[in-house]
């Protein structure tokens, strides 16, 4: 309910993975779930009467396996009317724990 669709077929690539685990799988959702809402509290209200949902959020694997942000529908228009020009994604597992930091840059 809260994976963007893209998210979704990774999360079902990596449950098809030999090896992927109950707690690996747990750990992957418990760390998209601490990007997406350190991404909503960034962003700040809807920029108009829609909201941002979290599906709209989507958190990317980059070359170097760096945690990235891409945002989508009510999500980017809410980035761009605030001058969001990149956004800087951390994101660290610590046991059963995920912790999250989203830095949005404007100018």
């Amino acid at each position: 309910r809260f994976l963007h669709p893209d998210e979704r077929a990774a999360l079902q690539a990596l449950q098809l993975r030999q090896g992927a685990d109950e707690a690996r799988v747990a750990q992957w959702l418990a760390g998209r779930w601490a990007a997406k809402e350190a991404a909503y509290k960034a962003l700040g209200p809807s920029a108009g009467p829609a909201r941002t949902l979290f599906t709209e959020l989507q958190v990317l694997s980059g070359s170097a396996k760096q945690p990235l942000l891409e945002l989508h529908g009510t999500a980017a228009a809410t980035a761009r009317a605030r001058g969001v020009k990149r956004s800087h994604l951390s994101l660290s597992h610590d046991g059963e724990y995920a912790f999250a930091q989203v830095i949005l840059e404007s100018g």
